[in-house]
């Protein structure tokens, strides 16, 4: 019996020690898990890793599309596939990198076309794109909060990636609305055309692309507040008459700054491009 009494004595010591030895082993173990801190640190709640979105994280943008049968024929399809490609390509779908990403505007794009009754009855289509939030660079390794915060940005940018495909999706998805959006070509009201975007975008900063050779052959329809709205007039010159149309960008400039317009500019149809119209749509002038 005391031989037996005396193994038992022994196996508990032995387990005693072994368990005063796994102690420390584990607290190691816990630390490199992440549940729990080596002495002194703070245990990390994971920063924001996406960067915040602004006011101005969103485009509003209007568009009038002039197809009167005084202008070229080829004009407004080109102009209107001009738009499709810069809608297109407004959301890349680039996935994010260890250096993170940038974040996307959205955009908010109403395009009217000119007609005899511009701020009543014209053809419409309205499009959007989100926008996505950018990534900040991956956390560094060296970082004494690095196994929480990677976590942290990883799930951010599984969230980012899903985010811009779907922005890339839904760019590919109003280009090709645009480009099927059937031209009526009619007399041109084109100040009607303005005012009705005027009232209907929302308020803020806008940019507003008026595609015309800004012949008004009706009474004009005024109305609508473009304060805070650039306009970057494309004007073709179907007569051929410099002066005529010189003085027909000069006039509408001028009518356009007299309603609160901030900046308004015009360049010949030649000059225009895809990325020119996104460059505006993003930067203004």
């Amino acid at each position: 019996m005391r031989e037996v009494k005396g193994s038992r004595v022994s196996s508990l010591a032995v387990g005693l020690v072994a368990f005063a030895v796994t102690l420390p082993l584990m607290g190691g173990c816990a630390v490199l898990m992440g549940t729990a801190e080596p002495d002194g640190a703070t245990p990390s709640a994971g920063p924001a890793f996406r960067a915040r979105l602004t006011d101005a994280a969103v485009s509003t943008v209007g568009v009038c599309l002039d197809p009167s049968r005084s202008s070229n024929a080829s004009f407004a399809p080109e102009q209107r596939a001009m738009i499709a490609e810069s809608v297109a390509g407004w959301a890349t779908g680039k996935k994010a990198t260890e250096a993170g990403a940038a974040g996307a505007p959205g955009l908010d794009l109403l395009i009217r076309q000119v007609q005899n009754d511009s701020y009543g009855d014209a053809p419409t289509l309205r499009v959007s794109i989100p926008s996505v939030a950018g990534l900040v660079p991956e956390p560094k390794s060296t970082s004494a909060t690095f196994a929480i915060d990677d976590v942290t940005w990883q799930n951010a940018k599984r969230d980012y990636d899903s985010e811009i495909a779907a922005a890339a999706d839904a760019a590919s998805e109003a280009a090709a609305r645009v480009k099927a959006m059937p031209l009526r070509p009619s007399d041109s009201e084109i100040a009607g055309c303005v005012s009705a975007l005027a009232t209907i975008l929302s308020p803020g900063d806008r940019k507003i692309l008026l595609l015309s050779d800004l012949g008004q052959n009706h009474a004009p329809q005024i109305a609508g507040d473009l304060s805070r709205t650039q306009v970057l007039v494309v004007q073709p010159c179907p007569s051929g008459d410099a002066s005529t149309c010189t003085t027909l960008a000069t006039d509408t400039a001028s009518s356009l700054k007299s309603r609160g317009a901030t900046e308004v500019a015009a360049i010949r149809p030649e000059a225009a491009s895809p990325a020119r119209h996104s460059t505006f749509w993003k930067d203004g002038l």
